[in-house]
C-alpha cells in the first residue's frame, strides 16, 4: 500500500495522500478517478472498510467489478475500534460521496454501533 502513495503522490502531485492519526488517506477521490479516467459517480463505487489486528485498510471497489479497485485510507498499527472508523470516515469525507458501506461483520457491527468486541450469537436482525 505504501508504494501505491508513493506512485500517486510522485505522478499527480495535487492528488497526495495525508497523514492524520497515523492514517495515510486520500485527499481528493474525484481527481485521482479522473486523472485514471474514471468517471466517479457515487452510486458506482462502494466503500469496503477491512481490517486486523494490526491494519485498517479502505478501498473503493467498482459495483460490477469492471474497474480496478482504488485504495484510500490505510493504517499500519490501527484496530479496529469505534473512534478509528469515525476518524476513517471522516477523513475521506464519507458524508459528501454516501457511498455503500460494506465490510464484514466486525466492522458493519462497529459502525452501527453494536457491542464491541466478541459475540457468540450475533444476530443483526432483532
Amino acid at each position: 500500500m505504501f508504494v501505491v502513495c508513493e506512485h500517486v503522490t510522485s505522478r499527480w502531485p495535487s492528488f497526495s495522500m495525508k497523514w492524520g492519526l497515523g492514517l495515510v488517506y486520500c485527499t481528493d477521490v474525484n481527481g485521482i478517478m479522473q486523472e485514471s479516467g474514471y468517471n466517479h459517480r457515487s452510486e458506482e463505487w462502494r466503500l469496503f472498510i477491512d481490517s486486523s489486528k494490526l491494519s485498517l485498510k479502505a478501498v473503493l471497489p467498482h459495483n460490477v467489478n469492471m474497474l480496478p479497485s482504488i485504495p484510500i485510507g490505510y493504517a499500519a498499527h490501527m484496530t479496529e475500534t469505534d473512534e478509528n472508523m469515525k476518524h476513517l470516515l471522516q477523513y475521506i469525507n464519507n458524508e459528501q460521496y454516501y457511498w455503500q458501506l460494506c465490510g464484514d461483520f466486525k466492522v458493519i457491527a462497529i459502525l452501527l454501533g453494536f457491542q464491541p468486541g466478541y459475540t457468540k450469537y450475533c444476530c443483526f436482525f432483532v
